[in-house]
C-alpha cells in the first residue's frame, strides 16, 4: 500500500475542513484507493485553532522549515487565507521560502476562492 503523507498551511474554513476530510476518512482511502494517507504536520499560527480540529501537538509545526524538512511529508497543501490567488500577491519571505524549497522536486497545492463571497474554490497546482 502506498504510504503519502501530507502537509496543510492555514487551519481555516479550508485547511480545517481538509484535516477533518483527510483524518476521518482515512481508512476509506486505504479500502478504495489503496492510498494510506496521512496528515503528517500542519501549519497555523492560531494555536487555538489547532487544538479545536484535535490536531496532535507533537503534529503541529512551528516553522516553514520544520514542515518542508520533514521525511515524512510528501505533498503540502498550502491554504493560508486570503481572497486573492496566491501566486498573484507579493510574495512575503516564508511564500519565497516555500517556493524555494518546493522547486526543488516537491508538489504544492493551493486552493483560490473565485466567488465573490468565497463560496467557490478552484485548486491550482503550483509548481
Amino acid at each position: 500500500m502506498k504510504k503519502v503523507g501530507v502537509a496543510i498551511l492555514g487551519l481555516g474554513v479550508v485547511g480545517g475542513g481538509t484535516y477533518r476530510i483527510l483524518t476521518e476518512n482515512r481508512a476509506f482511502y486505504r479500502d478504495t484507493q489503496g492510498l494510506d494517507v496521512s496528515v503528517e504536520c500542519v501549519l497555523e499560527r492560531n494555536p487555538a485553532r489547532a487544538e479545536a480540529l484535535g490536531v496532535p501537538a507533537q503534529d503541529v509545526a512551528g516553522s516553514i522549515e520544520e514542515v518542508v524538512s520533514n521525511p515524512n511529508v510528501d505533498i503540502v497543501v498550502e491554504v493560508i487565507g486570503g481572497v486573492e490567488p496566491a501566486h498573484l500577491r507579493p510574495e512575503s519571505a516564508p511564500e519565497r521560502e516555500i517556493r524555494r524549497d518546493f522547486q526543488q522536486g516537491a508538489r504544492l497545492q493551493t486552493l483560490v476562492r473565485t466567488g465573490r463571497g468565497g463560496e467557490k474554490y478552484e485548486r491550482r497546482s503550483l509548481f
